[in-house]
C-alpha cells in the first residue's frame, strides 16, 4: 500500500511540475520495471517528500465500513439531494 502512495505522490508531483523539464515524457512499461530516480535528481527536497509520505501513511483510513452504502446514507443524512445512485 505504501508503494502505491509513493508512486501516486511522485506522479502527482511530476505532473504538477511538468515532468522532468527536458520535454521528454516517460511512460513506464507494464509490470514492476519502472525507472526510478532520487528526489534530488528531480529537483525535490528528499526530507520534505519523506515527510509527506510519512504524513499520508499516518493518516490512512484504518476502518472501511462493511456496508459502504449504509455508512454514506448515515453520513449525509439530512443533506438534500444526497441519494446514492448506482451500486455500492
Amino acid at each position: 500500500m505504501r508503494t502505491v502512495y509513493i508512486c501516486t505522490a511522485t506522479a502527482l508531483l511530476l505532473a504538477c511540475t511538468g515532468g522532468t523539464g527536458d520535454g521528454d515524457r516517460y511512460v513506464p512499461p507494464p509490470g514492476d520495471a519502472w525507472e526510478t530516480r532520487a528526489p534530488e535528481e528531480m529537483g525535490m527536497d528528499a526530507a520534505k517528500l519523506q515527510a509527506a509520505v510519512d504524513y499520508a501513511n499516518a493518516h490512512l483510513t484504518q476502518q472501511i465500513p462493511e456496508h459502504p452504502g449504509v455508512y454514506l446514507t448515515e453520513r449525509f443524512r439530512g443533506i438534500p439531494h444526497q441519494e446514492i445512485v448506482g451500486p455500492t
